[in-house]
């Protein structure tokens, strides 16, 4: 393996992690990072980020090729599975060296904070059901009418 200061580990010198600040508990939520490439040449990386322990992420790398003076975007999702403050690590960049002889690393700090709350979709849809329970319990019904049905028998 090559040291992080060789002239191809110098050609990515910008990668960022987009994340919200504040993520749903128990839902998928985007994370995305976006390369910066500076190379005349195209390079064949494996990128891997850091999210937190605690949450359920089923891929954290990827491989990709980056086209010379190219910006690309990879995005995955990761479960939270309990509420707080979490960090994101940094973003590890692997990458073939141009013979395909060796491989450079290099470490980007991206370290980032998040904060986990319970997700506010799900609490909109308890109250609309709640709210369809005191429909119900109030004496309001749905009500079919003849030749507004899909069977058969009910069209005119």
């Amino acid at each position: 393996m090559i040291p992080a200061t060789s002239k191809l580990a110098e050609k990515i010198r910008e990668a960022e992690r987009q994340v919200d600040e504040k993520l749903s508990l128990g839902t998928n939520n985007e994370v995305e990072i976006i390369l910066y490439s500076r190379s005349r040449r195209p390079l064949f990386l494996q990128v891997k980020d850091d999210p937190p322990i605690e949450f359920e992420t089923a891929r954290r790398q990827c491989s990709l090729r980056l086209e010379p003076y190219q910006t690309q975007r990879i995005a995955y999702r990761t479960v939270p599975q309990s509420r707080g403050n979490y960090q994101f690590g940094d973003i590890h960049i692997r990458g073939r060296s141009i013979l395909a002889l060796t491989w450079w690393q290099r470490r980007i700090p991206a370290q980032q904070q998040v904060q986990v709350y319970p997700d506010l979709l799900q609490v909109h849809r308890y109250e609309l059901l709640a709210r369809n329970i005191h429909l119900q319990q109030a004496g309001f019904r749905l009500m079919r009418r003849r030749g507004e049905g899909t069977e058969f028998e009910s069209l005119r």
